[in-house]
């Protein structure tokens, strides 16, 4: 139906078109990709229809009627300049998160990343979250947080700026870069002792691959937030160690239900190495970013407007949501701002019982 709509307005154009030579009227190969409120056209450039910027006005005069809610917010011409791309997204709806009403459904590995969006993290197993102070990265890490304590995770938090000792009560926290080493070897060991009940687990029922949740073992869920603020307190020595615990944690940690969170100002080599940040299948980039820091955080996602736009967010999972970042809004905590409501839902989870 969008089909059509899009080809009458362009045939409407083409018609009346006093720079075409010809009585021909052509019409333009389209293609369309739809995921979650996100709508990609792919149009063929013609003679007289040539100019993106026009083409973004056809577009939106087509979809008011039926996509009302729709609108034209990025696009770019392909190498070879012989088609051009539009990205439509559903900005009318709110697509906001209240953590509160997810809460008592929170199950392990699955967490809501705002409506209608939810990441299995045995599929998808590294998150990064990246945007410059007063974002919202802290609001929206103490969201996903919330869910996985309600699913029974066990949490370790890395505090790069240690603002976050409130939440000394419902899972482990660090905050010097001492004591982040200790804490990142820890975890490591418990990785290391999962990898071997895995195997021998593997090894009993005759199968290869078992996944953490199939043996009863409920996610283990390294937070860091403020990376950068650590990094850069860190001597040499301790800088070394922190990022080699880390490309452990992020290369080995999903075969045994280890899940990797890392909020950041930064995406650079400096702050998050390559072998790091590849693992990071989820990405939301939040606030008004510069074009090198979006660069950075969608590396494969085509140049266009959204470098220079300002937005609350963009949010891209790898194989879920197309081939381009989609829209996002930084969740509500509501009541779950104070820290004392948490102990309703959190659950404690023994390590060594479960691998007995």
């Amino acid at each position: 139906k969008l089909r059509e709509a899009l080809t009458r307005a362009f045939l409407d154009v083409q018609s009346v078109n006093p720079m075409l030579k010809t009585s021909l009227v052509g019409v333009p190969w389209i293609e369309l990709l739809a995921s979650d409120g996100v709508l990609e056209v792919k149009i063929e450039r013609l003679p007289g229809l040539d100019e993106d910027e026009r083409l973004a006005e056809l577009i939106s005069v087509a979809t008011r009627k039926d996509w009302e809610a729709f609108e034209v917010v990025d696009f770019w011409r392909e190498p070879g300049g012989v088609y051009s791309v539009f990205i439509l997204e559903d900005v009318a709806s709110d697509k906001r998160l209240d953590v509160t009403s997810v809460i008592s459904s929170a199950v392990p590995f699955k967490i809501a990343l705002q409506k209608g969006l939810i990441v299995d993290f045995e599929k998808s197993p590294g998150l990064g979250l990246f945007g410059k102070s007063g974002a919202g990265k802290t609001t929206t890490l103490l969201a996903f947080l919330a869910q996985f304590l309600a699913g029974g995770s066990q949490v370790y938090l890395v505090d790069g700026k240690n603002e976050l000792q409130a939440l000394s009560s419902v899972l482990q926290r660090a905050s010097g870069v001492s004591d982040v080493l200790s804490m990142l070897g820890y975890v490591v060991a418990q990785m290391e002792q999962r990898e071997d009940f895995l195997g021998k687990e593997g090894a009993r029922q005759q199968r290869l691959g078992l996944k953490a949740s199939e043996v009863g073992l409920t996610p283990l869920v390294v937070a860091i937030d403020e990376l950068g603020a650590l990094v850069a307190s860190a001597q040499a020595k301790e800088k070394a160690e922190l990022i080699a615990l880390l490309t452990q944690i992020a290369l080995k940690g999903r075969s045994s239900g280890v899940i990797l969170v890392v909020a950041s100002q930064f995406a650079s080599v400096d702050t998050i190495p390559n072998a790091v940040r590849s693992q990071l299948s989820t990405k939301i980039l939040l606030g008004g970013a510069p074009a090198e820091l979006v660069r950075m955080v969608f590396p494969t996602a085509s140049p266009g407007a959204r470098s220079a736009r300002q937005f609350e967010g963009f949010v891209y999972v790898d194989g879920q949501l197309g081939r381009e970042p989609g829209r996002y809004q930084v969740p509500s905590l509501g009541k779950l701002e104070n820290v004392s409501k948490w102990g309703g839902f959190v659950t404690y989870y023994d390590t060594e019982r479960a691998l007995v």
